[in-house]
């Protein structure tokens, strides 16, 4: 037991697991930095001729980014050490794709409610909703998207036992939460701006 421990705990420490942790934090960070300048400067909307291309190519990048990021989660949850009490436990399984299973519902019912220019930050591209969505997900929780993303990749590191899955997904919820503090007032001064 003490040699797994030390074993999981430098895996954790290690370069390649560091470089994960780097990887995956930044995607929610990206956006919001590129979010912010389109917003101030609107340059990828001229570039791209018009704020619906603007929006659709920044959705693409965005799709690009999450399939990556998914992709360094899984391949360092499934090669990295497992964690036995996880590993054969039909109850632990079962709970990890549960979480899948609602973290899914939340990001593609997010994904319904906000449409797509809605869902790819359409609103920093001058692309605006009519009102503030208040319905399901949003009246259970904020950011339902982010909460339901970190809730796919929490739920993947029960079901392949992954202590290298479940610091990534931590990671993951990190990044989330500090994107969420630095969003709120973006989107506020975007609909402010709206009703002026």
């Amino acid at each position: 037991m003490v040699m797994a421990s030390g074993l999981i705990l430098s895996e954790l420490a290690s370069l390649s697991v560091l470089v994960a942790c780097s990887l995956v934090m930044l995607n929610p960070l990206i956006w919001t930095l590129i979010n912010r300048f389109e917003y101030k400067t609107h340059a990828i909307s001229r570039l791209c001729r018009g704020p619906r291309a603007g929006t659709t190519v920044w959705a693409s990048l965005i799709m690009g980014m999450n399939v990556f990021r998914t992709s360094v989660f899984h391949y360092m949850a499934v090669k990295g050490t497992k964690l036995h009490f996880f590993e054969a436990n039909v109850g632990a399984t079962t709970a990890g794709y549960l979480i899948i299973v609602l973290g899914v519902s939340l990001v593609l019912s997010t994904h319904w409610r906000l449409g797509f220019f809605g869902s790819f930050y359409g609103d920093c591209f001058g692309i605006l909703l009519h009102a503030k969505v208040t319905e399901f997900p949003y009246n259970i929780l904020d950011h339902p998207m982010y909460w339901g993303s970190f809730m796919i990749h929490f739920g993947g590191a029960i079901v392949c036992a992954s202590a290298v899955g479940f610091l990534l997904s931590l990671a993951i919820g990190l990044s989330y939460a500090m994107v969420a503090v630095v969003e709120a007032p973006l989107t506020a001064e975007i609909y402010a701006a709206k009703k002026a």
